[in-house]
């Protein structure tokens, strides 16, 4: 009977590797809220959309109140995210760091977002 227990234990994890639920997508470290190390004020957040990305900045707004957003597309390209800026042929990689959990993206280091990253944000949006 723990003979058949076990079997049945191993053929599940078997089956969960194979279907892809064990360990999950490899792009999934990329997801969620990111802050610009140099500038709180400037951040990021990473998205699923079918097979793509939606990356959508949040900066400051210094010339009125509040912030500004943009979204862009990005898909995987090898080993990294890649956004192509539209009409101008060049492609921006993003790229993960996992010994430090950062991400690298147009000559900038971003971490994940903190409690307190967000409470700045929240504040900018709220400015008027």
């Amino acid at each position: 009977m723990k003979k058949q227990v076990l079997i049945g234990i191993f053929i599940l994890v078997l089956l969960l590797i194979t279907a892809g639920c064990g360990g999950g997508s490899k792009w999934d470290k990329y997801l969620g809220m990111w802050t610009n190390e140099a500038f709180a004020t400037a951040q990021m957040e990473i998205k699923k959309n079918g097979d793509s990305f939606i990356l959508t900045t949040y900066e400051n707004n210094f010339t009125g109140p509040g912030i500004t957003t943009k979204n862009y597309i990005v898909k995987p390209v090898g080993e990294v995210l890649s956004l192509a800026i539209p009409g101008v042929g060049i492609e921006l990689p993003i790229i993960y760091d996992e010994k430090i959990d950062k991400l690298s993206f147009d000559g900038k280091k971003y971490r994940r977002q903190t409690k307190e990253d967000a409470k700045k944000m929240e504040e900018l949006k709220n400015s008027k």
